[in-house]
């Protein structure tokens, strides 16, 4: 891992320093996934959050692309809780996403 600023970066693929700056290429994220609104259809800019549910308390946000689309890099470690909420409509949907999970890739989460 390499620090800046006090955060880690991690899933660095390649780092590189050259005249003083720092390079860092990162890979994709380890979980992804699509949300969907109530009607069905792919939400964008909603917000997607993850909380481990047990040992440290770590939480994880980020929001939807324009496609409904999301990725974020969790350990795969911990057991997670993944939910998102449509600001608009308040229908919300969470997943379980046990530890050491055979795949991370392609969730749906349907707001009902």
């Amino acid at each position: 891992a390499l620090t800046l600023s006090g955060g880690h970066v991690t899933n660095a693929v390649n780092a590189s320093v050259s005249n003083d700056v720092v390079g860092v290429s990162l890979g994709a994220g380890n979980v992804t996934g699509i949300v969907h609104g109530a009607d069905g259809t792919p939400l964008s800019n909603a917000p997607v959050t993850a909380k481990t549910t047990s040992g440290d308390s770590i939480t994880v946000t980020t929001v939807t692309q324009a496609d409904g689309s999301f990725q974020m890099n969790l350990d795969p470690t911990k057991d997670w809780i993944i939910g998102s909420l449509d600001p608009v409509t308040v229908a919300k949907a969470t997943l379980s996403l046990p530890a050491n999970s055979p795949s991370y890739t392609g969730l749906v989460l349907n707001l009902a």
